[in-house]
């Protein structure tokens, strides 16, 4: 799992504490970059961040399967393909 650790920054910290952040009412600048955005841009900058993080997961976990030379696909999914 040391493989995802670099790719947690975008979810924890700057999605899920953030969103807390925002939630709260905390109008302070802080290291998070959702607090120096407009109170419109906010949540939206919340919601992005947290969807970033959760991509670079999935990335994350499709790069460690195909080193590991797990296939790409679930077995059922690969039975759901249509026939070529």
């Amino acid at each position: 799992m040391d493989r995802l650790r670099p790719r947690r920054r975008p979810l924890f910290p700057q999605g899920v504490v953030a969103g807390i952040f925002v939630a709260n009412g905390f109008e302070r600048h802080t290291w998070f970059l959702a607090t120096y955005m407009p109170h419109a841009l906010r949540w939206p900058v919340v919601v992005g961040m947290i969807l970033l993080g959760l991509t670079a997961y999935g990335v994350a976990i499709l790069q460690v399967r195909r080193a590991e030379g797990v296939p790409e696909l679930p077995r059922i999914l690969t039975m759901l393909r249509p026939p070529r």
